[in-house]
């Protein structure tokens, strides 16, 4: 006996309405589970929500880079509605074996296990404010497994033995309509050269404040045509920058040292992301090349009105904290009068070369 489902709904496939259990045929390539590749998406209620629902919107995951992950679920129930998804990695070796591949469970850039959604009107489609992030350096066939879990319906994860067989897994699959799994398409091209990590986090400023910043990446002894990036999936919480995400798509360099980054963004304490950056190199690779990824803290606005001197005391011109490419006539530093910008770097990470 087939019933219609009343809560937030992950669908199976694009012919999926909610009727339980999904009858439809195809239950491995959810469009709700949206893969996005090695960018993240500045709106992604406006480019998965209602008006992209009637289409699979997933591109490649690339491999040995950063993807970004995406889930949207429509809510079916006669009210608002909310729920915290999860999302999964599994190799096909681990399919029957639900104690393995939770294990896999993916984190969003700012290190949280799951994204909590909220619907307020019936039939509204709801979509994850921030991405999961994945780094795939294996090319076995691979899923992905998202779950919802909502107050009416905690959707526990199955346990071993009641999955024996790949026949019980899409029967398990399509009596579930709050769980989704798409098959893996994974790329293998533009693998980096190198990728690493930052971790960018204002938890030591002070709280209730905000805080100019400049980020970015600067380079020395690349061959011309290598190509950069980096990204972030937290968006900004609040703010005049709120809901901006960090990131620089893959750039060629033009030149052998330099240095490039955002726009002055305006961040408040507390916040906390991991940011990927990579190094796609052309060869011929040059000798002591080096990469900085960096985060400046700006005290122009911030320390002016507070009591925060010793932020005053300890900033120095920006083009003095040794980051290359970042002179006086690079234009980042071109907020102050001849671009001295006062600056505390937050951190940086570095790669050198022999």
């Amino acid at each position: 006996m087939s019933t219609k489902w009343n809560d937030i709904l992950i669908r199976k496939a694009l012919n999926d309405t909610g009727v339980t259990p999904y009858t439809g045929g195809t239950w491995t390539n959810s469009p709700d589970i949206i893969p996005n590749g090695t960018l993240v998406e500045p709106n992604p209620q406006q480019a998965f929500g209602a008006k992209t629902y009637n289409a699979d919107v997933g591109k490649p995951t690339i491999f040995m880079q950063q993807n970004y992950f995406y889930v949207r679920g429509k809510n079916l129930s006669s009210g608002a509605d909310a729920g915290k998804i999860y999302l999964y990695y599994c190799p096909q070796n681990l399919f029957l074996f639900p104690s393995l591949w939770s294990q896999n469970q993916l984190k969003t850039s700012s290190h949280q296990d799951y994204v909590q959604v909220v619907a307020n009107d019936v039939n509204e489609v709801t979509v994850t404010p921030e991405p999961f992030t994945f780094l795939p350096t294996s090319e076995t066939h691979s899923c992905l497994i998202a779950r919802v879990s909502t107050p009416n319906h905690p959707n526990p994860l199955p346990q071993d033995g009641e999955i024996g067989t790949m026949a019980q897994l899409a029967n398990y699959i399509a009596s579930h309509p709050n769980m989704g799994w798409r098959n893996v398409a994974l790329v293998n091209k533009g693998i980096p050269s190198y990728t690493n990590y930052f971790t960018l986090d204002t938890t030591c400023l002070k709280p209730g404040t905000e805080y100019l910043f400049l980020v970015g990446l600067s380079y020395k002894g690349l061959t011309p045509g290598s190509i950069l990036a980096f990204s972030s999936g937290t968006p900004i919480p609040s703010g005049p920058d709120k809901g901006v995400v960090i990131q620089h798509p893959p750039t060629p360099v033009d030149q052998a040292d330099g240095s490039f980054g955002t726009r002055y963004l305006t961040i408040p304490a507390g916040f906390k992301t991991s940011v990927s950056f990579t190094y796609t190199a052309k060869p011929p690779i040059q000798q002591g090349w080096s990469l900085q990824f960096f985060a400046v803290y700006l005290p122009l606005q911030a320390a002016a009105n507070s009591d925060d001197q010793t932020a005053r005391d300890l900033a120095i011109p920006v083009h003095e904290h040794g980051i290359p490419g970042l002179d006086l006539n690079h234009p980042l530093l071109r907020l102050a009068p001849n671009g001295i910008v006062p600056g505390i770097k937050l951190g940086d990470v570095s790669l050198i070369g022999q």
